[in-house]
């Protein structure tokens, strides 16, 4: 299943701006709801920095959970396990201490977007 990025936001305490369109979301899910994830997408920081974001990680849904978002249905975050490494990558100075930490994210997913929840580990 794939997913293709239309734009969306970015809203964190160190960071803020917006998800270009273009980038993408595949799903590579077997009959068992088990599966992996791989999202790539370009974000653009408030004072316009580029930042290229990629997320890799596995998913587990219900046995109907594909069918239900084919559908329009938002599947609930205690229906799902979707977790995620994300790493990032730009050529700005100000954002070079992303390409220096390790991130985990969980995701609630829903036909029209996507929410990403992504964290910093200490």
């Amino acid at each position: 299943m794939t997913f293709v990025t239309t734009g969306g936001t970015i809203d964190g305490p160190r960071m803020r701006g917006e998800v270009l369109p273009g980038g993408g979301d595949w799903l590579l899910v077997g009959n068992n709801g088990s599966g992996r994830v791989d999202v790539r997408a370009t974000l653009r920081t408030h004072d316009g920095v580029l930042i290229h974001f990629e997320s890799t990680g596995v998913i587990k849904v219900p046995g109907d959970g594909l069918d239900r978002l084919a559908r329009g249905q938002v599947l609930a975050f205690d229906e799902t396990y979707v977790r995620t490494t994300p790493t990032f990558g730009t050529a700005d100075d100000r954002y070079a201490w992303l390409s220096e930490i390790v991130a985990v994210g969980y995701n609630i997913l829903s036909p029209n977007h996507v929410d990403y929840r992504v964290y910093r580990v200490l």
